[in-house]
């Protein structure tokens, strides 16, 4: 079992620029610019906090409404976002980066179907908008429609070869394909222009494991690590590898960390399970696999590997 790293294409920020502005659309022009600034650098609260004030000058204006929903959308607030973006919408109906980015707050919402019709307007506006193919892409990757995402992913990749996060997706098509060489070819190429992505870093390595690079696999893995230790795929993908390498009990220490950092990661706790199965402590085990159960009733593999427990402990 494996799980990728699922992205978006990177939002868009709207800039505006003063030229006979009204009063109060010049009083509130500062506080987008500054917002703007901390959102680079990921003060998301104080970049909410400008955008609010913006529009309490002026309630109008699209910028401050479309950037404060990036804002909301990258602390994860999905509701507050699309009902930031839909207002930005509102007052221009032919942005094409509203509609863009709002297709990405529908994606991680998980209505896939909203994602890709927001996507269409956004072409339909500006056929040559990288980011709406490759968001495109991912929703109708995660409907099964793999052919039509490499379509789309293969148009933003066309459209903006340095987008190393529309080659990261395109890269986890080709491996749902059995392409496991363009795969690796794809996260290499992301590698290269952004090395500090950890996605692509994590998204190689378990191409590579895949293959059968068990070395290769675990040195991604630990890259990803490196430059971004909070992420829970990572630890867990590192520890699937070092299952495979036979090196149980450093497959349990990295599970463990996939599991503190996302405590209702069933497939981490069957897999921990796994490993102290075969390290030989069975109770454990067995421990692993009825919580992997009782975070998700349908994980096959837990109930399968729970009865090999009870059975070695009834051998005993």
């Amino acid at each position: 079992m494996y799980r990728f790293s699922i992205l978006f294409l990177a939002l868009d920020l709207l800039s505006i620029r003063l030229s006979g502005a009204q009063p109060a659309t010049a009083s509130a022009i500062p506080y987008v610019e500054r917002g703007n600034q901390w959102i680079a650098k990921r003060e998301l609260d104080r970049a909410i906090a400008d955008f609010t004030l913006a529009l309490a000058f002026d309630e109008n204006l699209p910028a401050a409404w479309l950037n404060r929903g990036l804002a909301r959308l990258e602390k994860r607030d999905l509701a507050g976002s699309i009902g930031d973006l839909t207002r930005a919408i509102e007052l221009q109906p032919r942005d094409a980066r509203a509609y863009s980015n709002r297709a990405a707050a529908w994606y991680l919402r998980g209505d896939l179907n909203r994602a890709i019709s927001d996507c269409n307007e956004a072409l339909r506006f500006n056929p040559k908008l990288a980011e709406a193919f490759a968001n495109r892409g991912i929703a109708r990757r995660d409907q099964g429609d793999l052919t039509a995402a490499l379509i789309d992913l293969n148009r933003a990749v066309a459209l903006d070869g340095r987008n190393y996060r529309a080659l990261v997706d395109r890269a986890t098509v080709w491996a749902l394909n059995g392409n496991l060489a363009r795969a690796v070819a794809d996260t290499s190429k992301a590698i290269k222009i952004n090395p500090a992505s950890p996605e692509a870093w994590n998204n190689r390595g378990i191409v590579r494991r895949q293959q059968g690079n068990l070395d290769g696999a675990f040195s991604d893995f630990t890259r990803a690590l490196t430059i971004e230790p909070a992420g829970a795929d990572p630890w867990h993908n590192r520890g699937l590898t070092r299952y495979r390498k036979q090196d149980f009990e450093g497959a349990i220490a990295d599970y463990t960390r996939a599991i503190a950092l996302e405590p209702a990661f069933a497939g981490a706790y069957s897999d921990r399970g796994a490993a102290r199965l075969a390290n030989g402590d069975i109770d454990g085990a067995i421990i692993n696999f009825t919580q992997a159960i009782k975070l998700e009733q349908n994980l096959a593999e837990a109930y399968f590997n729970r009865a090999a427990a009870w059975r070695a402990k009834a051998m005993r």
